[in-house]
């Protein structure tokens, strides 16, 4: 059952189940980036322009060439307008394309805590898929912190809308630890029977 839970999340996390790759999301050119989030960059014939970059506290891409450009606090379009006119004075016709990229935290029962940098398409399962679950994760009581919301979120149900909701700037995703079969089940009949022994004893006793 378990390797079943966790094939269906790995295809999931791969984008291959209809609904999930259906779900629609916020434009990109939309999109306002805040500190700790993204962009991920694809200069043509520039190499030390392209790749993944964080954005500082104050706003700006942390890349010593584009660290005076603030990407914060504005649409995207208007970001990565910003950025062709930078790059406008490397190059004469840059060949630019620019993604944002949301800050989503993923802990708890999970190979990989982690911070992410993932696409706005990427759905809450995908971002757990990516962390990888253990096989102790309980993916039917994971936690989503949006804000000030915090909601419980059944991953395996694919009735549950919010398993193909996809991330938003910020997220914190807290996977919960499943209790192990003995703990859960074997724990309390023991401390049964140690009761029922306990008072089999004292009977016995008053009874001499």
């Amino acid at each position: 059952m378990r390797a079943t839970t966790l094939l269906w999340l790995w295809v999931v996390g791969l984008g291959t189940v209809g609904p999930v790759a259906a779900q629609p999301v916020t434009r990109p050119d939309t999109i306002v980036l805040q500190p700790g989030d993204g962009i991920r960059l694809s200069v043509w014939r520039r190499p030390e322009l392209s790749g993944d970059f964080s954005i500082a506290g104050d706003g700006t891409i942390r890349h010593p060439l584009l660290r005076n450009l603030v990407v914060t606090g504005a649409p995207f379009a208007t970001v990565e307008q910003r950025l062709r006119d930078f790059l406008r004075q490397l190059d004469v016709d840059p060949q630019l394309v620019a993604e944002p990229l949301f800050r989503v935290a993923v802990s708890g029962e999970v190979r990989q805590p982690t911070l992410l940098l993932v696409p706005p398409e990427v759905t809450l399962t995908q971002a757990v898929a990516q962390a990888g679950p253990t096989e102790l994760a309980r993916l039917d009581r994971v936690v989503l912190i949006r804000g000030d919301e915090r909601r419980v979120i059944n991953l395996i149900n694919p009735d549950d809308r919010w398993a193909r909701a996809t991330v938003r700037s910020g997220d914190q995703v807290i996977v919960p630890r499943r209790r192990p079969f003995a703990e859960t089940y074997l724990g309390p009949v023991a401390g049964v029977l140690s009761a029922v022994f306990n008072l089999v004893t004292l009977i016995v006793t008053v009874s001499r």
